[in-house]
């Protein structure tokens, strides 16, 4: 691998750490401030949610859990946090009360995507493929 190579390897795994980072705080301030009490129609508490808002914060929590993993395991915390991102995309896509928060949820790809780029280019100069399966 070049030193060029490294030096953007490198350069992209902090960017996708600092963009886990600033996804992921701001979701769990949301989690913090909005309580698991009982304040109101909008509450986080489990067992006062909705199956539908449920599955969406669960699904939220799950990629928030993918960036904290790709600090230490890049290629799983980078395809944890993107495929729960698109789903939580695809939801928020197709469901007209939640289209209101589609740019935050593109947003949330951009962790995992960075990721798993960063994975890709360190695997890139060493000889070492990235595993795929062949039929066989």
């Amino acid at each position: 691998m070049s030193s060029h190579t490294r030096r953007l390897t490198i350069g992209i795994r902090w960017l996708a750490k600092l963009a886990g980072a600033i996804v992921v705080v701001p979701v769990f301030l949301l989690l913090l401030t909005e309580g698991l009490g009982r304040r109101g129609l909008w509450t986080m508490n489990p067992l006062r949610l909705s199956p539908l808002d449920a599955s969406l914060m669960s699904i939220l929590l799950v990629a928030c859990a993918g960036m904290i993993i790709g600090w230490f395991n890049e290629k799983l915390g980078g395809e944890i946090g993107l495929v729960c991102a698109l789903a939580f995309l695809a939801s928020c896509i197709t469901l007209p009360e939640m289209r209101i928060v589609w740019l935050p949820a593109v947003i949330l790809t951009v962790p995992g995507f960075l990721y798993l780029l960063s994975w890709k280019l360190s695997r890139a100069g060493t000889g070492r493929a990235p595993l795929t399966r062949t039929a066989g």
